[in-house]
């Protein structure tokens, strides 16, 4: 992990046992930088999709008294795996949240996916939370989330209960539209925000 990110996380972690057990949430805006994820002939990226809607969450985030931690503040930072990965829970309940946009050759295809992994050291948690976020999510878009145990790196590796959110399709219009709309994405981070806040350990 990146050793500046992890001296920020050690002293976030340090001083919010004097906070009363503040939630620590990790929000992981997917891709970035020469990894542009899913990308359209338009050359929208979904990197930089993910980092606006991972800025809206770390806003309301805050404004509920969570103390948040970015992976990627930047369009143009590229983090491997490795460097999205080794976080740990303290003593005060932790969060990781991994944002992402689809694409598929189908353009009817459309809905969300919620991934946890059921042997990580909180992996009981990490389901709970994507069930829950996996029912708010329906709320919002009207079509229910594929909710899956996956191992990926940064679900098995990030010691806290750790979920990746696909928010929609960028290749099917009403998905895409959504997830570009701020209202959508307010709504969007009051959701999860709301479903981390009610997922206890």
């Amino acid at each position: 992990m990146n050793k500046v990110l992890s001296v920020v996380f050690c002293l976030l972690l340090s001083s919010a046992v004097f906070a009363q057990s503040k939630i620590i949430l990790v929000i992981d805006a997917g891709h970035g930088g020469v990894d542009p994820g899913a990308q359209l002939p338009t050359r929208e990226r979904e990197s930089d999709y993910c980092l606006d809607i991972a800025n809206v969450v770390a806003d309301v985030a805050r404004q509920n008294g969570l103390t948040v931690v970015l992976t990627r503040k930047r369009k143009d930072e590229f983090l491997t795996h490795q460097k999205r990965s080794g976080f740990k829970r303290s003593t005060d309940p932790a969060y990781f949240v991994s944002l992402h946009l689809d694409q598929d050759r189908d353009v009817s295809k459309k809905g969300g996916k919620i991934y946890y992994y059921t042997k990580s050291t909180y992996g009981t948690t990490s389901r709970v939370l994507s069930e829950k976020i996996g029912k708010g999510l329906e709320q919002l878009t009207h079509t229910k989330p594929k909710i899956e145990d996956k191992d990926a790196v940064v679900l098995m590796k990030n010691e806290m209960a750790s979920v990746m959110v696909y928010i929609g399709y960028m290749t099917n219009k009403e998905d895409f539209a959504r997830a570009k709309n701020p209202a959508f994405q307010k709504q969007l981070a009051t959701m999860i925000v709301n479903a981390i806040k009610d997922t206890k350990y």
